[in-house]
């Protein structure tokens, strides 16, 4: 997976178009299991309770709980998160990128 800054991407006068053909595509191609997706939150949980990251444990479980009412569905950037950092990139598979750009 490859993470473009779409702001420097049209600054450079490539196609958004084609950037978000690359994104839709990749979601529609990207398979995996909810066990997948789930395993490297155990880790990060299992750091946090050895104390070996700073994280409120309570806010973590929320959004556990959240997701897991929505099956683990793909959910969107927070509004705090939003506002304080104003994200602007897509994410694409590298393979599918490269052959929406004709990259080698």
């Amino acid at each position: 997976m490859v993470r473009v800054n779409s702001r420097l991407f049209k600054k450079q006068g490539l196609s958004l178009d084609r950037l978000f053909s690359a994104m839709v595509t990749s979601a529609k191609e990207t398979e995996g299991t909810q066990k997948a997706f789930l395993k490297p939150v155990e880790r990060v949980q299992k750091l946090g309770e050895a104390g070996k990251l700073n994280f409120d444990k309570s806010s973590l479980e929320d959004f556990d709980r959240e997701m897991n009412k929505e099956n683990y569905l793909p959910c969107h950037h927070s509004e705090r998160y939003r506002r304080s950092n104003k994200p602007v990139y897509i994410i694409s598979k590298r393979q599918i990128f490269k052959r929406i750009f004709n990259i080698n």
